[in-house]
């Protein structure tokens, strides 16, 4: 160059997806009223070229909206050329791997089991553990949970996320990621849900006798009876009164 140098630029820019980006430059000599952006978008061979306006007496600046795609750009202003720079999108962190362990409450009897989905299917008062690598790096986790949100514990190189939960009713929860190396946020897009399966109450069926009878004294009564439950079922009472007539009908209850 002869009459401008290019002595300024934006360099290699990291930017969240869908963020607008600014490119700029700083010059010195000659300044003239435009100058020429050229980009390359990654995947692609031509170059496309975009003005690049003067803002101060010796500076130029282009914003590029919404950027979805990994570029390459130059800058050409009076008779300067600048070096190529990137402009990288930073991928949303995400689980590519899921550890979530339940434990069971005390009276189902269950050992501890472990899925590898974030739709689950539970009892009440089950506790949840989750485990998630996170790739890229995470520098927080919070995670949303009905009206109550949570900051999972992340680890020093942010590469696995872990929280804890009790599930006592149905709820969906959603992840705020917060990126390691550059600090972006980014908000949920989508939520998952636990759903939580009530303990039911047992449903007894009397087998026999299938209908009102007559007793005589000392006579033996088989009972006969067929009980289920939605988990298992572990003790059961017979609950029964009898009727003393020689005693002018006082009623004394028994269990067994």
């Amino acid at each position: 160059p002869t009459e401008t140098t290019i002595v300024a630029t934006s360099g290699n820019i990291p930017v969240k997806e869908g963020d607008p980006v600014k490119i700029f430059a700083e010059v010195k000599g000659k300044s003239p009223p435009q100058g020429t952006l050229y980009l390359q978008y990654e995947g692609k061979s031509e170059w496309k070229d975009l003005e690049i306006n003067r803002g101060g007496s010796k500076s130029y600046a282009r914003e590029i909206s919404k950027v979805s795609d990994n570029f390459t750009y130059y800058l050409k202003i009076g008779d300067d050329y600048s070096d190529e720079f990137k402009v990288s999108i930073s991928p949303k962190p995400e689980a590519v791997s899921t550890k979530v362990t339940l434990t069971y409450p005390d009276y189902l009897e269950r050992k501890e089991t472990v899925e590898e989905s974030l739709k689950l299917t539970v009892p009440a008062e089950t506790k949840i553990k989750w485990t998630l690598k996170c790739e890229p790096a995470i520098k927080a986790l919070k995670v949303t949970m009905g009206e109550t949100t949570i900051m999972a514990e992340v680890s020093e190189d942010g590469t696995q996320a872990i929280f804890e939960a009790e599930a006592e009713e149905t709820f969906k929860y959603k992840f705020h990621w917060t990126e390691k190396e550059h600090g972006f946020e980014y908000p949920p897009a989508i939520q998952h849900l636990v759903r939580v399966v009530p303990d039911s109450i047992p449903d007894v069926e009397l087998l026999e006798p299938f209908k009102n009878g007559v007793a005589t004294v000392n006579k033996v009564l088989n009972l006969k009876a067929r009980a289920t439950d939605d988990h298992q079922l572990g003790e059961a009472h017979l609950v029964y009164s009898i009727v003393n007539s020689q005693a002018g009908g006082n009623q004394e209850d028994n269990n067994a």
